[in-house]
């Protein structure tokens, strides 16, 4: 009977992943189409009306003209931007640490958002790929939340390996929120189902004007011995 109980509680577990995950997909298409419509779409009808003034106006063509150009190239950087947050990293090529670096450097440049990450014991080859590709996206999931909602000047993202498991935690000095009103708008709901399917456990630390701290325990179930 108990070994009857705990299947039927794995298979549940089971079909509230896999039902998680295609909630997490359906999401992230959500917020694409948005982000094309209402961010790309609007960029280039912009453009095409400047360039269809061009033939209209001769004393302010090439103004016309160029102003057509540039928002061109503003929208060729945002399908760019949304590219890369969509095609998986090669973290077999450039492994996982680099293609954090990349995010991380990316975000400081544009932001003007001080980054520190640091590696305690970290070794990326006990890891296997998939939880790799869920460490990553987290990452890239959190820092989009700092970015929309924190007004955060610095962000820590520090990883702890030990025997059986690892620690992941992203801090901020973001302007926090309270935990009471936490709400799956908020964006953390990714973050907790990407890390369910790794036996991640997800703890929240935040309140108001204290920023916030987000760490995520992996167990033994999260390691492998390659990729």
């Amino acid at each position: 009977m108990l070994q009857d109980q705990l299947s039927e509680e794995r298979n549940a577990r089971q079909e509230e992943i896999m039902k998680a995950t295609i909630g997490v997909q359906e999401k992230e298409r959500n917020e694409i189409g948005n982000e094309l419509h209402d961010n790309v779409n609007q960029i280039l009808t912009s453009a095409k009306l400047y360039i269809e003034c061009v033939g209209l106006y001769d004393d302010e063509k090439e103004s016309y003209r160029k102003t057509g150009v540039e928002l061109i190239v503003t929208a060729i950087e945002e399908i760019r931007r949304l590219s890369r947050s969509l095609v998986p990293p090669r973290l077999k090529d450039v492994g996982l640490i680099k293609s954090i670096e990349d995010i991380l450097d990316n975000i400081g440049v544009t932001s003007g958002i001080a980054i520190d990450l640091s590696l305690e014991d970290f070794d990326e080859m006990r890891l296997e790929h998939g939880l790799k590709l869920a460490i990553y996206r987290i990452i890239q999931e959190q820092t989009t939340n700092i970015l929309k909602h924190a007004r955060a000047s610095q962000v820590k993202v520090h990883f702890a390996q030990k025997t059986n498991f690892l620690v992941l935690k992203i801090t901020d000095d973001g302007k926090g929120f309270d935990l009471s009103h936490l709400t799956k708008g908020i964006g953390f709901t990714n973050i907790i189902n990407r890390s369910a399917v790794y036996h991640g456990r997800v703890k929240i630390e935040s309140s108001p004007g204290k920023g916030c701290s987000l760490t995520i325990t992996f167990g033994p179930s999260g390691r492998a011995g390659g990729s």
